[in-house]
């Protein structure tokens, strides 16, 4: 029915950082100022730019399988998703230290929709050294 998919997504902070130029004003003839080709293209190279260096996170997105539409996505919250960019098996080191599987909290929003719309369910690991919880907000 649907498959999870990976997918980089600019942290919020960053997902409004764009150079806005106006569309360049063809001319009677059908042609386009220099200057508004210059600024065209200088905004083109920026925003190139700011995909490529701006702060990313990994989210994951919620496919339809049979229409390939987004129905949802997977969102780790600030503090988990780091470990998600770690090979998995650099993970499985990791969590072999003594506690640290029971240090390490995930937290993962659940989204229907568009990637920043409202969470409509958060999923979090309680910090504890002696049992595993999971608390559903």
């Amino acid at each position: 029915m649907a498959f999870v998919d990976k997918y980089w997504a600019r942290m919020e902070e960053f997902r409004n950082l764009r150079a806005e130029t106006a569309e360049p004003v063809r001319k009677s003839d059908g042609t386009v100022s220099v200057g508004d080709f210059i600024s065209a293209y200088a905004a083109s190279t920026v925003n190139n730019e700011l995909d490529r260096k701006a702060p990313k996170r990994l989210v994951y997105r919620v496919m339809d399988k049979e229409h390939g539409e987004v129905l949802g996505w997977i969102v780790p919250s600030r503090g988990t998703g780091w470990l998600d960019f770690l090979p998995y098996s650099t993970r499985q080191k990791i969590f072999s230290l003594p506690f640290a599987s029971r240090i390490y909290a995930p937290s993962y929003e659940f989204k229907i929709g568009d990637l920043y719309s409202p969470a409509v369910l958060r999923l979090q690991k309680e910090r504890d050294l002696l049992y595993n919880s999971i608390v559903v907000f």
